[in-house]
C-alpha cells in the first residue's frame, strides 16, 4: 500500500487513451466515470478511488459520513491495521490517510455524481465547502441492492447451446473471495489464466484446487446455467443466445428468491466475457431485449443496470464461470459410451460432482447451483 496522497490519488484519466486530451472537461469526466464503473465491475480495486467507490456502493451509510467511510475503508481493505483490537499510533501511521479518502469521496460524489449522500448532507457539505457545483446534483436514487451475473456461453459444435456462470450479490464477502484467490495464486506461483479449453493434463490438479478454493465462499455466490438442445429450433444462433441470457437471469433471480438468498427489488448487472466475441450491434440487441423482458415480467422488481463485456484475464468471476460452463458443455455434449475420456472430462466430472448436479437431461437444482433445460 502506498500512502502518499499524490500517488494514491493518481487521476484515472492517465489510463484513458491520449485522444481524451482533445475532449471537453465534461467528456473527460464522463470517461473517468465510466472507467471507474468498469473497474468496479472487474473488481479492479487497486487504487484509493476504486476502493472508496466500492465502500460507497455497498455501505450507503458511508455516503453521509466521512468518518463512517474511513472506518469501513480501513476495516475492509486494511484489516491488518484496523481489524479487531486497539489501533495504536504505529498502526495509525500505516493506514490510508483520511484526507486521501475524503478527497476520493468528493471526486466520486461531486464530479462523477455516483453514490450520492442524502440531500440534507449534500446541502450541509455545499455550505461548508462553498462548492456551487453541488447545486446541480440530482436527488439520490433509492438504495436498491444489486445482483451480478458473470456470464459465459457455449454454442459451437455441440448438441446444446448453453449460457450461464457465476451469480454474485457483489458484497464485501465477494471481495474477500477475490483477495483469497489472489493470495492462493501468489502462494502457488501461478500466473496463468484459468480457461477450460486451455487445460493441460499437467495443470489438472491446480485447476481443481482453484475451483475448490473458490467454493470455500460458496455461501456468497452461486452457479447457474440454462441449456437448449439445438435440434428442432428454427431460431438463429444469435437469437438463441439472446433468449438464453434472459432465461438465465429470469430463472436465476427466481431461484435466488426461492432459496431466500436475496429479496427484491434489485438492480441487475450482466458481465460477459469479451472472448466470446460479441460485437457491439449484438450487445445492443441483447440489451434492448433484456430491458423489454424485464419490464414485462419483473415490472419494477428487477431493473437492468449494466450490460458490459469485460476481460477475463484478471477477473476470477469470469474464469470460474468459464470452468463451470465448460464443464456443463463437456458433459452434455459428450458422446455416449465414449471410452476416450481425458483430463478435461476429469475436471468436468469433478466440478459438477462438487456442485452436486445431475446432468442426465432433466433440470437439476441445488440451493447454490442449477442447470435448467428449456
Amino acid at each position: 500500500m502506498n500512502n502518499e496522497e499524490t500517488t494514491a490519488l493518481e487521476p484515472i484519466q492517465l489510463e484513458i487513451a491520449e485522444e481524451a486530451t482533445e475532449l471537453t472537461k465534461e467528456q473527460k469526466v464522463d470517461l473517468e466515470r465510466e472507467s471507474l464503473l468498469n473497474k468496479l465491475a472487474e473488481s479492479n480495486l487497486d487504487g484509493v478511488r476504486e476502493k472508496v467507490a466500492f465502500i460507497l456502493n455497498h455501505y450507503p451509510e458511508a455516503r453521509n459520513s466521512d468518518n463512517a467511510l474511513a472506518w469501513r475503508f480501513w476495516r475492509v481493505f486494511e484489516p491488518e491495521y484496523a481489524g479487531y483490537g486497539v489501533i495504536d499510533e504505529e498502526k495509525m501511521q500505516k493506514l490510508t490517510k483520511l484526507t486521501s479518502i475524503t478527497r476520493a469521496r468528493a471526486k466520486i460524489q461531486n464530479e462523477y455524481k455516483l453514490f450520492l449522500a442524502d440531500t440534507e448532507v449534500r446541502n450541509h457539505r455545499r455550505d461548508k465547502e462553498e462548492d456551487e457545483k453541488n447545486k446541480q446534483l440530482a436527488d439520490k436514487p433509492p438504495d436498491i441492492p444489486e445482483i451480478s451475473f458473470y456470464v459465459d456461453e457455449s454454442s459451437k459444435n455441440g448438441k446444446y447451446s448453453i449460457v450461464g456462470g457465476l451469480c454474485s450479490p457483489g458484497d464485501v464477502q465477494s471481495y474477500t473471495l477475490l483477495v483469497n484467490l489472489t493470495q492462493w495464486k501468489v502462494k502457488k506461483g501461478i500466473s496463468y489464466e484459468f480457461h477450460f479449453t486451455k487445460l493441460s493434463r499437467q495443470r489438472l490438479e491446480e485447476y481443481k484446487e482453484f475451483f475448490t478454493t473458490a467454493l470455500s465462499h460458496f455461501d456468497t455466490f452461486s452457479f447457474k446455467a440454462v441449456a437448449l438442445e439445438q435440434a428442432g429450433t428454427r431460431k438463429s444462433s444469435n437469437e438463441i443466445i439472446r433468449e438464453l441470457h434472459y432465461q438465465l437471469v429470469h430463472i436465476g433471480i427466481k431461484h435466488e428468491v426461492q432459496t431466500k438468498r436475496l429479496t427484491l427489488p434489485r438492480y441487475v448487472n450482466i458481465y460477459k466475457d469479451k472472448e466470446d466475441g460479441t460485437d457491439k450491434l449484438e450487445m445492443a440487441r441483447l440489451e434492448q431485449d433484456l430491458h423489454a423482458s424485464f419490464t414485462k415480467h419483473f415490472e419494477n422488481e428487477a431493473t437492468l443496470k449494466r450490460l458490459v463485456a469485460i476481460e477475463s484475464a484478471e477477473n476470477f468471476y469470469i474464469q470460474l464461470s468459464d470452468l463451470f460452463i465448460g464443464s456443463v458443455a463437456r458433459i452434455l455434449n459428450r458422446e455416449e459410451n465414449n471410452p476416450q475420456l481425458n483430463h478435461k472430462d476429469a475436471l468436468a466430472d469433478y466440478i459438477i460432482s462438487l456442485l452436486r448436479l445431475d446432468l442426465s437431461g432433466k433440470s437439476t437444482y441445488q440451493d447454490s447451483a442449477f442447470v435448467h433445460f428449456l
